[in-house]
Order: structure tokens, then sequence, then C-alpha cells
């Protein structure tokens, strides 16, 4: 159904008794259009640049962030690795020789290394990093908690002690430590495990 205005036309078209082509429809001058289009396609470049130059900055942000962090990450867990094997070699040399006074340093600045890197990975690190420190740490201040019981050092190499049980969840909480670091780091591709 045609409305009011196209009836009108379609009637002085047909009493004029020409094609509808070449019936004379009124515009706007030439020029003006022009003008127009110029200033909406200006307007419509500058949106679509200053939109894409939003998201490839935005972008690029991220991107920069990831790789900073990823670095950041990645030498916070290796240190942690380092003085948790530093922690259990002292933890093994305390139960095979006993300290003395002098040598009282052996297994705190291990430990005190390692609970510094606990700290820093509470900050960086993602969920699946942060909830495997946090079994490792338990599994570390376990076998230390062993290893200082009494009569520990002359049952520590005892099958089913409370060491070795301790020194075995230890390992496993590292291995699983490891393997979320790497997940997180996109080694485990790489690395083939």
């Amino acid at each position: 159904m045609a409305t009011g205005r196209a009836r009108q036309w379609l009637a002085a078209v047909q009493v004029a008794g020409r094609a509808p082509s070449a019936v004379r429809v009124p515009s706007l001058p030439c020029g003006v259009v022009d003008a127009w289009v110029g200033v909406i396609g200006t307007l419509l470049g500058a949106i679509v640049g200053a939109g894409g130059t939003f998201l490839i900055e935005r972008w690029r942000a991220r991107r920069e962030d990831r790789q900073r962090f990823t670095a950041d990450r990645r030498m916070t867990y290796g240190r942690l690795l380092i003085s948790l094997d530093s922690a259990s070699r002292a933890i093994d040399l305390m139960l095979a020789e006993p300290l003395d006074a002098e040598r009282g340093d052996v297994l705190t600045s291990p430990a005190s290394a390692a609970m510094d890197a606990f700290g820093e990975i509470e900050l960086i690190g993602t969920e699946p990093v942060r909830s495997a420190a946090i079994r490792l740490r338990e599994a570390l201040s376990n076998m230390l908690e062993a290893a200082l019981q009494p009569g520990a050092a002359s049952s520590f190499a005892m099958p089913g002690g409370p060491y070795l049980v301790a020194y075995d969840a230890f390992h496993e909480r590292r291995s699983d430590f490891l393997e979320a670091c790497r997940q997180e780091l996109g080694l485990s591709d790489l690395i083939g495990r």
C-alpha cells in the first residue's frame, strides 16, 4: 500500500503519461550533497581511525604487561625452586650432621629465601600456581617439622618414617608446582610434559 505522497506522485506520472524515470524529483543542490558526503566521510574516518588506534594500543599494552609479568614470574618461580632445593639440601645436611652454633644459618637462610619467594608468588602468581605454592609451602613446613623432631637424625632414612613421608610429599608437591609453572608460562608443550 502506498502512502499519500507516493499515490500523488504515481497519479502525477500517470496523468503526464511519462515514464517514472523521466519524472523530475526535487533534490538538493549538488554542492550541498558533496559537502555533506565530505563531512560524513571525514567523521567516519576519524571515528574508525581513533577506534582502531585505541584497540591496537590496548592490545599492545596488554601484550607488554603479559611479557613483563611472564619474565617476573619466571624469575620468581625459578628463585623459589632454587631456594627450595637449597632448603631441602640443608635439611638433609642437618640430619646427616648435627648443627652447631657456627652453622646455624645453613637452614634458616634457604628457608627464609623460600618464604620471600612464596610471598612474591602470592602477589604475581596466577591461581593455579598460587594454589600449588600453598600446598608446597605446607609440605616444606611438614618436612622441616619432621626433621626437627627429636630422634629424626637417627631415623631419617627409615622407610615409612615421618621424615621420609614428609620428604616424599614435599617432592610430589614440588613436581605439582613445577608443572603448574610450566603450564602458566607456556612451557609444557615446549618441554614435552
